[in-house]
């Protein structure tokens, strides 16, 4: 699983019409998995081989999580749709966290991929397959959750996962919104509302809120936010009607090669679309 169209990659790009992630792709076609002809789970079945791309993100993960299900057990887990729906959602930009819920999933596998990338490995294999694997079980733990308790998986608290985080972890996201409210009352960033005039599927314009920020995260930054764009997502406290804003991030450099760079990420609830 992968962004990488060639040949027995199985990826969503592949369906050009089908918008969503590569984890909803296999909950949705099983079959793409099927090897050997008519192979089905069973005692005497072949040796099976999963693949992804490099630096696996939480898509890949989950995907390999469904795959995994469905080849050894037959099925999928019971909140397999959940999974995939909130997959989707985090790959269209939306919220895979928030300030009211931080410790989600999404931030999980963000630490975890960070805590992995901080140690000695031999090769880079080898903390893939670390990646996918930690992963992966921090994925059943939160699906198992959400199934037992009833819950939507952004209720999980994913760093509760046994084995798999300590209060380091849970702190560093912790700090981490502690910087991005830092980041906003410093007056260096000048950080401001806007209202964002954007165009709509139909031909039309809608009006959103926006937050704009000078050097949000720039490489010498000793302050940088590593959830920046979701805890803006998610910031109700300064957006109006409590949907939290748009991230609109703007990069300067104050090298002697200065060059400008925007960053511009919509909800997809607030009805706008960006192309290009």
């Amino acid at each position: 699983v992968g962004n990488t169209l060639c040949p027995g990659i199985l990826d969503h790009h592949h369906l050009v019409s089908y918008l969503g992630s590569t984890a909803a792709l296999v909950l949705r076609h099983p079959e793409f998995l099927a090897v050997c002809g008519e192979y089905r789970p069973s005692s005497d079945s072949p040796r099976v081989t999963l693949v992804t791309h490099v630096e696996p993100d939480l898509d890949a993960v989950c995907s390999v999580y469904l795959a995994t299900c469905w080849l050894t057990q037959g099925c999928f887990p019971p909140a397999a749709a959940a999974l995939a729906r909130y997959v989707d959602r985090v790959d269209m930009g939306c919220q895979g966290m928030s300030q009211q819920r931080p410790f989600a999933l999404y931030s999980a596998y963000s630490v975890l991929l960070w805590r992995l990338a901080s140690r000695k490995w031999r090769n880079d294999a080898d903390k893939w397959t670390a990646c996918i694997h930690q992963g992966a079980e921090i994925v059943d733990f939160v699906v198992t959750e959400a199934n037992k308790r009833g819950v939507s998986i952004l209720e999980v608290d994913a760093f509760d996962a046994p084995g798999q985080f300590g209060p380091d972890d849970r702190q560093r996201v912790t700090d981490d919104l502690v910087a991005y409210r830092a980041k906003l009352a410093d007056p260096r960033t000048a950080a401001q509302s806007v209202r964002l005039s954007l165009p709509d599927p139909f031909g039309g314009r809608q009006t959103v809120d926006g937050l704009c920020v000078r050097d949000v995260q720039s490489p010498t930054d000793p302050a940088a936010v590593m959830f920046f764009k979701d805890w803006a997502r998610s910031d109700c406290l300064r957006a109006s009607a409590d949907h939290g804003y748009v991230a609109l991030s703007v990069f300067q450099s104050e090298t002697s090669e200065s060059h400008r760079r925007c960053w511009l990420s919509v909800r997809p609830d607030s009805g706008v679309t960006l192309s290009g």
